[in-house]
């Protein structure tokens, strides 16, 4: 977690998705993200809905637990069209 947040304030476009084996995860959304309506807490939900699971946040700094860390390769599909949606504005 404060590895993600290091770089959320040093890099400002930076959009991050991290989650151990445990399913144990974090997003972050810099500032120029969040401008564009990039949230981490959004991020957050939308990595729960195709893992199951729990979590919650800011919209800069969210985190949550997935149940099924094996369905990574979707929640990352469904991650990059929801960043791609939100920066065309």
């Amino acid at each position: 977690r404060s590895y993600a947040d290091a770089i959320r304030k040093t890099e400002p476009e930076a959009v991050i998705f991290l989650s151990d084996s445990d399913g144990f995860c974090v997003a972050t959304s810099g500032a120029t993200a969040l401008k564009q309506g990039i949230q981490a807490n959004q991020i957050i939900r939308l990595a729960t809905e195709v893992a199951g699971g729990s979590g919650g946040g800011r919209p800069e700094m969210a985190q949550g637990r997935l149940k099924e860390v094996a369905r990574f390769s979707e929640i990352q599909k469904r991650l990059e069209d929801y960043v791609r949606q939100q920066a065309k504005g």
